[in-house]
């Protein structure tokens, strides 16, 4: 838990995505302090398109003297409402703090 006002920060980044080929930055964030909660959608940001790639990596870095923490995953696949739906049930029983709101 850093000592100040903030949260750590996350680096996101994806695979292939539409707008260059291999690992690209997606996007980086603050989580919210105390509960390490953060709020991310794949959805075009501005004059950025969707970040939608291959694969999902994040490196979340370590406040002081921790470690850099670091998770990559597949991409979840096609859309599915039924999925989605179980996964934003999820979120607001388990990771609100409030600050996130699902669909």
């Amino acid at each position: 838990n850093p000592t100040d006002r903030y949260g750590v920060l996350i680096y996101l980044d994806t695979l292939d995505p539409v707008y260059g080929r291999g690992w690209q930055r997606e996007n980086s964030f603050v989580t919210h302090k105390g509960s390490g909660v953060f709020c991310y959608g794949f959805f075009p940001h501005g004059a950025i398109p969707s970040g939608e790639g291959r694969a999902y990596r994040t490196t979340v870095v370590g406040p002081g003297v921790l470690p850099d923490l670091f998770w990559q995953g597949n991409a979840p696949g096609p859309y599915n409402s039924n999925k989605d739906a179980i996964a934003n049930a999820e979120q607001r029983a388990k990771y609100s703090d409030g600050l996130c709101h699902a669909n």
